[in-house]
């Protein structure tokens, strides 16, 4: 609760340790992967399914933060997320998607860098 005279307001967030995926100094263990995989299609479906659709529009291992007590990921940094207006109805479509991503994605989006 924030009094009506606050002149800033602070938000307490649960520290991550090691912190996120692009930090990570070893690499995951097969379960954490499952979990990673589950983890992250969760938060898509939900995104996805909300109405109108949303899009994350920046997935990347330094927006995932890895809680290694739990064995836990949090999906983060929503500050790129909009309408998923995109509607992929063919094959032939998602051929033309991934070409065009390909062409207009920077280097460090298209290789991971």
């Amino acid at each position: 609760k924030i009094a009506k005279s606050a002149k800033e307001a602070l938000i307490l967030m649960p520290y991550f340790d090691p912190g996120s995926l692009g930090t990570l100094s070893r690499f995951l263990l097969d379960e954490e992967f499952f979990v990673l995989i589950r983890t992250i299609s969760s938060a898509m479906q939900y995104l996805h399914g909300k109405n109108p659709p949303l899009a994350h529009h920046d997935i990347k291992p330094d927006n995932i933060l890895f809680d290694i007590h739990n064995n836990n990921f949090v999906l983060i940094d929503f500050g790129s997320m909009g309408p998923a207006n995109i509607n992929v109805n063919s094959w032939e479509h998602s051929l033309e998607l991934q070409e065009f991503f390909d062409y207009g994605a920077t280097p460090e989006y298209r290789f991971g860098i």
